[in-house]
């Protein structure tokens, strides 16, 4: 069967605090002449639900001026940020790829075309670096996504293990450069009766560094519409079943990159005040003030983590539970031949990373709440011993002080009682009768 690739783009997920919202905002509002600020309210089964909000920018002022390295990877961007009234807010950016780059891919190698491919989602380092995103900019979240123009698949079709296979023998090359590969982690994802393949990018990061084909895009056609009533492309229906997971998996390793930094922070300070006792008052000082910067970030995490645990457990329990109904997701079987263990699906693999990472951040946060505390008890104790040595010493100098200001003072008070004239010519006369004597003895002695 023939194989050809007819539409591709790229989504970015940033995510940020809720502190940091307005900046985010403000800066978007910078990028983006249109802004549309939609408000639902969303019923659950219960029949509450919570006031939902969004907003959509469109349109930026000058496409050659947005914060990217190489405006030509692209023809059109847009960015929507929802979540907006969470802890942590999620933001999607979407960057449709240009007709002339996605022939460029189709006619490298493999080795060069994912070098493009890569050089696509790192476009966007610059963009990520101007907002407040937690999202590491050196490992970005992210997904390549593209649809196939030939071979045109029913649902039925997409769904067999057969012509997966046929296509896969025939189409294997191109679909590479995309980092699709029949084996390792690969799921097909069955959504509202349109059928897409989901693959790491990079199988040391399986959360956020993705690649997605659509298998079935002549279903979703509706005169030649790509986007759905609410101005979102119609496969962000895919968005919506992963953000979830990504969204957790961001938001954990945010803080546990934060944690582990502050860890690290207070071991530089126990070195730093180590052998303390040999230390001035004014080293200690700066030491704590060292500590007081540490305790800042501390503060700050200590504060923020328990309200963001407590929704993230209440909006995402059946994930962190392990119990997410994943009747959508399954995994194809490798061609044979293409790896001897078969393939396995991502969202299992997704829930047990994020399991692990909770129990690891909830350990974390006790372990630095503890050496925070020892550290600062430390520094604190060791200043005061410092502080009773310094005083003593200072004692010491004061009362050697005090004696000399005492034998000033009796000397000013004797010349101040005693007649000064008075003193002086009885000194004087003094000095006249001995010196009188002196003449005498000295002419006796000579006569």
């Amino acid at each position: 069967m023939e194989c050809e690739i007819d539409y591709v783009a790229t989504v970015h997920f940033d995510f940020v605090v809720q502190d940091d919202k307005d900046e985010l905002i403000d800066f978007l509002r910078s990028l983006y002449e249109d802004v549309e600020d939609r408000e639902t309210m969303p019923l659950s089964l219960s029949g509450v639900g919570e006031r939902s909000r969004s907003l959509t920018f469109r349109n930026p002022y000058n496409l050659d001026d947005f914060p990217v390295r190489n405006t030509d990877y692209i023809d059109s961007v847009f960015s929507y940020a929802f979540d907006l009234r969470s802890s942590v807010i999620g933001m999607v950016t979407f960057a449709f790829v240009s007709d002339e780059e996605k022939k460029k891919i189709q006619q490298e190698d493999v080795k060069e075309a994912r070098n493009r491919v890569t050089r696509h989602v790192y476009n966007f380092k610059e963009f990520r670096e101007s907002i407040p995103s937690i999202t590491d900019a050196q490992s970005p979240c992210d997904i390549v996504y593209f649809e196939l123009e030939e071979p045109k698949l029913e649902p039925e079709q997409a769904h067999s293990t057969e012509v997966l296979h046929e296509m896969w023998n025939d189409c294997g090359g191109k679909l590479n450069k995309y980092y699709v590969e029949f084996g390792g982690s690969l799921s097909k994802l069955d959504i509202d009766g349109s059928v897409y393949l989901l693959t790491p990018r990079v199988m040391s990061k399986p959360l956020g560094s993705l690649s997605l084909v659509n298998l079935t895009p002549c279903i979703n056609e509706k005169e030649d519409e790509e986007m759905d009533s609410d101005g979102l492309p119609y496969w962000f229906e895919v968005i919506e079943k992963i953000y979830p997971f990504l969204k957790l998996g961001e938001w954990l390793g945010f803080r546990g990159r934060q944690l582990k930094d502050i860890e690290q922070n207070l071991h530089g300070v126990l070195d730093s005040s180590s052998g303390g006792a040999g230390r001035d008052t004014d080293e200690l000082l700066s030491i704590q003030n060292e500590l007081a910067e540490v305790q800042d970030e501390w503060v700050e995490a200590s504060v923020q983590l328990p309200d963001e645990m407590e929704e993230m457990k209440r909006l995402y329990s059946d994930i962190i539970a392990g119990e997410v109904d994943l009747d959508f997701e399954s995994s194809p079987p490798a061609p044979d031949g293409e790896l001897i263990w078969g393939t396995k699906a991502l969202m299992p693999i997704w829930v047990s990373k994020i399991q692990e990472w909770l129990s690891n951040v909830e350990s974390l946060r006790e372990r630095v709440g503890e050496k925070h505390d020892s550290t600062s008890s430390y520094l604190n104790n060791t200043i005061m011993a410092q502080s009773s040595i310094s005083a003593l010493s200072l004692q010491d100098e004061v009362t050697f002080l005090t004696r000399v200001l005492l034998v000033l003072t009796a000397v000013l008070l004797f010349v101040e009682v005693v007649d000064v004239q008075a003193i002086f010519n009885l000194f004087a006369g003094v000095f006249w009768v001995l010196f009188r004597a002196f003449i005498w003895f000295f002419v006796g002695i000579v006569w």
